[in-house]
C-alpha cells in the first residue's frame, strides 16, 4: 500500500468524532512507519543517483535501514504505545500509534518476500505472503485498484467530516499524488 493511503485510512478510521488534533495525529501515525524509507530513498535516489532497483535490492538490505524500517513498522511497539496512551487518555498519541498499527497490519499482507519484521522486538519472524503492492506478478494491479477504491471512500468520508480548508486541501493533494503515482508508472517497480 502506498504511504498517503495509510495516512488517509488511519484518519478515516481513527479520527471520527475526535476533533482535528486526533485526525492529524492519526494521519501522521499512518505515514510515520515509512518516513525512514523515504529518507533512505531520497538520499540514494536524489543525492546518489541510484535507480529504484539498486536502492531496494542492494542498498537497503543489511545496511541498518531495514532494521530501522522494521522497528517503525513494529505492531508490537506501536500497540504498546496505543495501550499506554489510551490508559493515560492521551488521545492524539493513541491515534498516532493506532495509525502506525493499521499501517503495519496492511503492510504485513502486501509486501510478499520483502516483508517487514512486524513483531520486533519479540521475534525476527516475517509473514511472507503471495501478495505485493508493487509487483504485478504478485497481484499489484488488483491491490492498486482496491486501494484506489478505498482511497476514494476515505477521501469522501474525510471531506464530509473535515470542513476546514486545510484538511480538504490535504485530501486534494493526496488524490492528485495518487493519480500521478499511477499515471507515471511509479506504482509498479517490476512488470
Amino acid at each position: 500500500m502506498n504511504t498517503p493511503f495509510h495516512g488517509l485510512l488511519a484518519t478515516t478510521l481513527l479520527g471520527r468524532n475526535a476533533g482535528p488534533a486526533v485526525g492529524w495525529a492519526a494521519f501522521a501515525g499512518g505515514i510515520a512507519p515509512d518516513v525512514p524509507a523515504a529518507i533512505f530513498y531520497g538520499w540514494y535516489c536524489l543525492l546518489g543517483g541510484h535507480t529504484g532497483i539498486e536502492i531496494w535490492e542492494e542498498k537497503y538490505i543489511g545496511n541498518g535501514w531495514d532494521l530501522v524500517s522494521d522497528l517503525t513498522h513494529s505492531i508490537v511497539l506501536a500497540g504498546l504505545l496505543v495501550s499506554i496512551a489510551a490508559w493515560r487518555r492521551w488521545w492524539p498519541v493513541a491515534a498516532f500509534a493506532g495509525g502506525a498499527v493499521l499501517h503495519g497490519l496492511l503492510d504485513m499482507v502486501t509486501h510478499a518476500e520483502h516483508a517487514h519484521r512486524h513483531l520486533l522486538p519479540l521475534t525476527e519472524w516475517r509473514l511472507i505472503t503471495p501478495f505485493s503492492y508493487w509487483n504485478r506478478a504478485q497481484g499489484a494491479a488488483f491491490l492498486l485498484a482496491a486501494e484506489g477504491v478505498a482511497l476514494t471512500i476515505c477521501a469522501v468520508v474525510c471531506w464530509r467530516r473535515y470542513r476546514h480548508p486545510a484538511p480538504r486541501a490535504g485530501i486534494v493533494i493526496l488524490l492528485l499524488w495518487a493519480v500521478y503515482w499511477v499515471a507515471s508508472g511509479r506504482a509498479f517497480f517490476q512488470t
